[in-house]
């Protein structure tokens, strides 16, 4: 469960959330909005929620965009190995 549903679903508010775990408001709400916690602070929120939310549900999902090299680029590779 992410953490987002977690408090969510407790009708717990953030702020009262992080002062129970021992973190800052900032932490938490950085958190929720998909940045991954420091490994110390993934452990605290899941033994503060009994693990409802799992380290796996803190990392969040990692997309990697594609990337095109330029035409020229290509080039000048193409020119550098001469």
């Amino acid at each position: 469960m992410k953490l987002f549903d977690y408090l969510f679903e407790k009708e717990i508010h953030p702020l009262d959330f992080a002062k129970t775990v021992g973190l800052q408001a900032t932490t938490i709400h950085r958190i929720v909005a998909g940045m991954s916690p420091h490994l110390v602070n993934a452990r605290k929120i899941v033994e503060a929620t009994d693990g409802l939310v799992s380290y796996d549900d803190l990392i969040p999902e990692v997309k990697r965009k594609k990337t095109r090299r330029k035409r020229n680029d290509r080039k000048k590779l193409a020119r550098s190995g001469d």
